[in-house]
């Protein structure tokens, strides 16, 4: 049987990757042994920049394979390693700290750290923390919103007990105060390198953290080019678990269908983000393993409660209940991912909320009528392929045909620009929009605070719930168990009816890589820790 050939693009791709990643390699000779011990993952985009300020999934890539936070998350126990249920926030182990202790007002976390050195020789000590936190805050807007809006942190978050211990102080006691350690923007690095680079100009030493980095993690940034390419090495000072990886590649593969074709020929080890359609042509191919796993990530539907006709909790109920959610999942989805239940994802555990979604196409009527609309009425949907996807498309389609079936005649609103995309939604200049709802680490009173708090950034679509708002409080500030769980249910029922965010499709983290690579443990923010991995 001959075999099949790479189109003559893809194969002068391929025989560039392969010569960059073989002239990477640093190891006196590069045997095969060492060789194979190199793992590339191919990723649509890398930042321009490793430090701040955040560059979105871009800098995702590089921060999370990067480490040297506080603490991570550790799914191992979970069933499937956390591939069939998403980690709760306590789901916690030390990475640069070995143990944390609550004070019994709840309002002071006292880190141990670990025993740690940076590449650079120097030794890992409270004074790093501190440092750490004054600069993410300085230059990192994001990372000043999580600490002092979502986690409460107090003005002078955090403050040196000894050499080897920190303290987090909070204004208020509040459930993510660990758990917001494990993003990625909150890397601990070593002050004593980065302040011999800092100048009167440039204090914060940015300009030569935007190429190089200077952590406690497991890896060393050998080169990088901006937006292209990042080669990284183990940190010789790193004494934490790995795999056997000797070289990690990140490498810049815009094209779907050509980061497909380079994980199918060998060329590269991992492929990030594959349409529905290319991940599934791999499942079952040789030498190729496929997961597909839970995610916090949530598809949805806005309504613009401005509008009067959807300011009516009644007609929001009934455009809910029109939508068959299973056949969104079958048809734009490929099935990869799961219908929406309730206001809170069905990954998550917590007890069964009193109203769930249901597909009811009678009763939507009904409540259109009792509304005042038996004939349904005119509405516009706005969408764009940058969120949630290329299948926004498809999914758009599917809901004008499923609500045009209760007398709701959709006009479809194809907004090209990812820029005019975001400014739309911002500036709540919309009717109704396809959306997605992407927290940056899963947690539904987060997810909750984030999109549907009157407070919220996000809340454009001006929901304003004073019971809504309390249930979200509440959760934010109660510590995980029990009581929680249960305020969690509350909220996931109110999504059913009462507020204008329409959850369609709970999505999967789908991932692809060569069946040679061993160690893979599901995230619960979906991006990969290459430290784990061995081939």
């Amino acid at each position: 049987m001959t075999k099949p050939r790479l189109p003559i693009g893809l194969a002068v791709l391929t025989t560039a990757i392969l010569s960059l990643v073989v002239s990477a390699h640093a190891f006196g000779g590069g045997s095969a042994s060492k060789a194979s011990t190199t793992f590339v993952e191919a990723v649509p985009g890398l930042p321009t920049s490793i430090d701040y300020p955040y560059q979105g999934d871009p800098s995702r890539y590089i921060r999370y394979a990067m480490g040297s936070t506080l603490v991570k998350y550790d799914p191992s126990y979970l069933a499937k390693k956390g591939c069939t249920t998403l980690a709760p926030i306590d789901a916690l182990v030390g990475d640069l700290a070995s143990k944390w202790v609550w004070s019994k007002d709840h309002k002071t976390i006292t880190f141990t750290l670990r025993p740690a050195k940076s590449p650079y020789g120097h030794t890992l000590t409270a004074a790093d923390v501190v440092y750490s936190f004054q600069r993410m805050n300085a230059l990192e807007p994001i990372t000043k919103f999580q600490f002092f809006q979502v986690a409460n942190y107090a003005t002078t978050p955090a403050t040196a007990v000894n050499k080897n211990t920190v303290q987090i102080h909070l204004a208020r006691t509040n459930a993510l105060a660990v758990v917001i350690q494990t993003i990625m923007l909150e890397t601990i690095v070593d002050s004593t390198e980065v302040k011999s680079h800092a100048t009167a100009d440039d204090p914060w030493a940015t300009k030569w953290m935007a190429n190089h980095t200077a952590d406690f993690g497991p890896w060393k940034l050998d080169s990088f080019n901006p937006g292209q390419k990042a080669v990284f090495s183990p940190n010789p000072n790193y004494t934490g678990k790995r795999g056997n990886i000797k070289q990690l590649v990140l490498l810049y593969v815009p094209d779907p269908s050509t980061r497909t074709q380079l994980l199918q020929s060998g060329s590269v080890d991992w492929a990030e983000r594959l349409p529905f359609q290319q991940f599934a042509s791999l499942k079952g191919a040789s030498g190729i393993t496929t997961k597909n796993c839970v995610s916090p990530n949530r598809d949805d539907m806005l309504l613009q409660e401005k509008d009067p006709i959807l300011a009516k909790v009644d007609v929001r109920h009934a455009i809910s209940l029109a939508i068959n959610r299973n056949a969104l999942v079958k048809g734009a989805y490929s099935g990869f991912g799961a219908a929406a239940t309730s206001g809170v994802s069905s990954f998550y555990s917590f007890p069964k909320p009193k109203s769930q979604y249901a597909y009811n196409v009678a009763q939507a009527k009904q409540l259109l009528a009792k509304a005042g609309y038996p004939d349904g009425f005119n509405l516009t949907l706005s969408y764009s392929i940058s969120r949630p996807g290329p299948w926004a498309q498809q999914l758009a389609v599917l809901i004008q045909s499923m609500l045009g079936n209760v007398g709701i005649k959709v006009t479809l609103d194809n907004i090209a620009s990812p820029t005019d995309f975001t400014a739309r939604f911002t500036n709540g200049n919309y009717q109704a929009l396809l959306y997605t709802e992407p927290p940056v680490f899963p947690d539904p009173a987060y997810s909750a605070s984030t999109y549907s708090l009157s407070t919220a950034p996000q809340d454009s679509f001006n929901f304003k719930d004073p019971k809504y708002d309390f249930l979200v409080n509440t959760a934010l500030h109660t510590q995980p168990g029990k009581a929680r769980n249960k305020i969690i249910s509350e909220i996931a029922s109110l999504g059913v009816t009462d507020y204008p965010i329409i959850y369609l499709v709970d999505e999967k983290f789908l991932y692809a890589y060569r069946s040679n690579v061993k160690g893979f443990l599901p995230q619960p923010f979906g991006n990969l820790l290459p430290d784990q991995l061995s081939k």
